[in-house]
């Protein structure tokens, strides 16, 4: 991975966000490391882990609910922490996408805050990689679903879509 290169550390209690989330990056230009578009089946799902943590720039964890209360979620912000304790830079780049509680040892922590509405967050995550997000009306380089209409907007931003797929488990 190049330098601007983000592992996506989530619960996948969180997938509808963070899917849309890591494509949005990928559309900027980041390398993204994220476990549904890198584990195959057969592969070691702790050496596919270890090798997307050590190669990429940055750990993106995504706080929730949902990942406050995951193991992996721990194993791996554990895996970061040192690794931006050994380097001496920021590694890990706390994204709250619910309100939650901080986890202690990020809560000195500045975080991409999506619960603003999800272009804010997603504005706040780019400035790490020195890249802007256009405002409506501007000409943009990525794909164009970055502008969604105010309804799918809404969709995302109110969680109507984790709502539907937990009812019906």
């Amino acid at each position: 991975m190049t330098s601007g290169s983000i592992f996506i550390c989530h619960s996948s209690k969180d997938k509808h966000f963070v899917e849309k989330m890591a494509q949005d990056l990928v559309d900027f230009g980041i390398d993204v490391w994220y476990d549904k578009w890198e584990i195959k089946v057969g592969d070691s799902i702790i050496d596919k882990v270890n090798s997307g943590i050590i190669k990429s720039s940055y750990m993106g964890v995504v706080l929730s609910p949902n990942s406050i209360k995951s193991r992996w979620v721990k194993k791996e912000l554990n895996t970061g922490l040192i690794k931006e304790i050994k380097r001496k830079k920021v590694i890990v780049l706390p994204i709250l996408y619910k309100p939650s509680q901080i986890p202690p040892l990020l809560s000195d922590k500045k975080y991409a805050d999506f619960t603003k509405g999800y272009q804010y967050g997603l504005s706040e995550l780019l400035d790490v990689f020195n890249l802007k997000l256009k405002q409506k009306g501007e000409k943009s380089k990525t794909k164009g679903h970055l502008y969604v209409d105010n309804i799918l907007n809404n969709v995302i931003e109110n969680n109507f879509i984790d709502n539907v797929f937990e009812s019906n488990d």
